[in-house]
């Protein structure tokens, strides 16, 4: 038996529990077709799109239970993920350790309350398109 504010300590009861936890993951709904550089911010990402880069969109409600398994998912098609944050990247290495090495992810963050604009945003989306276009006619 568990009591309110306790872990459970039969594998069982732990398995439910992680359970639990999966179903309560939720996410923005994904713009990830024909994606190679995933990042933040909704309007510099549409701009992006319209612009003809390859950007999509991963945009977590909930922090914790952390979205892992939907992020490991799109590691294994995308070449760059772009944090976006109101911070110094206190979810980097969340985002790190779900792409788990598949793709590099950098961080575009802001420390005290300054809120990223929409062309700051969009800049770095068009950066690393570049660089990455460039690495890749580069290797092959």
């Amino acid at each position: 038996m568990t009591f309110p504010g306790t872990l459970p300590t039969s594998p069982a009861a732990a398995r439910r529990l992680q359970e639990k936890l999966r179903r309560q993951v939720r996410l923005r709904p994904l713009a990830l077709k024909n994606v190679r550089l995933v990042g933040g911010a909704d309007t510099a990402v549409d701009r992006a799109r319209g612009e003809g880069m390859p950007a999509g969109l991963i945009r977590p409600i909930t922090l914790w239970p952390f979205p892992s398994e939907p992020i490991a998912r799109a590691a294994e098609e995308f070449r760059v993920f772009l944090t976006v944050e109101m911070s110094m990247g206190q979810m980097l290495e969340d985002v790190k350790l779900a792409v788990a090495g598949k793709a590099p992810v950098l961080l575009y963050g802001r420390a005290g309350g300054g809120v990223p604009t929409v062309e700051e945003v969009l800049e770095k989306i068009r950066e690393l398109t570049i660089r990455s276009s460039k690495a890749q006619a580069a290797s092959g």
